[in-house]
């Protein structure tokens, strides 16, 4: 790791472990969608749809090794009319709404739930529960040109406590771009 990498690193991780310690609302974590008008909406589901790879140049990792082999991304696909998302991965695609609400997972297995909701219109923050106890945070502050984003994800032990698990950086790149793999 070069020492610009490092000093950039403790730069996130020292307000981000504060923030997570302070921040902690353990098992009593509620969504609180934000009360978007309409141009924020469109200007939010215009952000997050399009193609995402992740950039582990600029990603930092705690508590796994970051991905290897094949390049890690997503595409979202938006839906202004059911404000939410059409989420697509190498594991298949699944319609997340934006509204807070804990949906069954469509993608892991059937005891797990999301819950997605926006804070404003550049920032997510999505919930993931398994057999109703939550899991896992991860929180996606998107650039104000859309091209850009990053994900603070957080894990959450059995206790409620939070623990700081990856800041993951991720560009759009153009539509069409091999951004996972496909199973043979």
């Amino acid at each position: 790791m070069s020492a610009r990498r490092l000093i950039a690193a403790i730069l996130l991780l020292v307000p981000l472990v504060a923030w997570a310690q302070t921040g902690s609302r353990g098992s009593e974590i509620q969504p609180r969608p934000a009360p978007l008008t309409d141009e924020q909406w469109e200007r939010l589901l215009e952000r997050l749809d399009g193609t995402w790879q992740l950039n582990l140049e600029k990603s930092v990792y705690f508590l796994t090794a970051p991905p290897q082999g094949a390049p890690a991304g997503h595409i979202y696909v938006k839906d202004v009319e059911r404000r939410g998302i059409t989420y697509r991965s190498d594991a298949g695609d699944s319609f997340q709404a934006l509204d807070g609400k804990p949906y069954p997972s469509q993608l892991t297995p059937q005891s797990t739930t999301v819950a997605r909701w926006p804070v404003n219109e550049f920032t997510l923050e999505n919930l993931t529960s398994t057999d109703g106890r939550p899991t896992q945070i991860l929180m996606q502050f998107l650039a104000a040109d859309g091209q850009s984003k990053i994900i603070v994800a957080r894990s959450i032990d059995e206790h409620g406590g939070q623990t700081p698990a990856a800041v993951m950086y991720w560009d759009k790149v153009p539509d069409g771009t091999p951004v996972w793999t496909d199973s043979p």
